[in-house]
């Protein structure tokens, strides 16, 4: 439900970062994309998938968000 909050960041981690259920237990899985795409693919990304995704109007700088997110400690 990233695609429908109102800020991008847990979208731009979950693609970065993957999602793993607990170990040994069922859940959703999605493996880490953090070093295959750059800055302004994830960036393109991002964008697609909440106007394919949703009826929610387009996050206000998205670019900017991804290099903040990507400077993290």
């Amino acid at each position: 439900m990233a695609l429908h909050l109102p800020d991008p960041r847990n979208l731009i981690y979950i693609i970065r970062e993957g999602i793993q259920p607990p170990e040994g237990e069922p859940g959703r899985w999605m493996p880490a994309f953090e070093g295959n795409l750059t800055d302004d693919q994830l960036t393109a990304l991002v964008i697609w998938l909440r106007r394919q995704g949703t009826d929610a109007p387009p996050w206000a700088d998205v670019a900017r968000t991804v290099r903040e997110t990507g400077n993290a400690p």
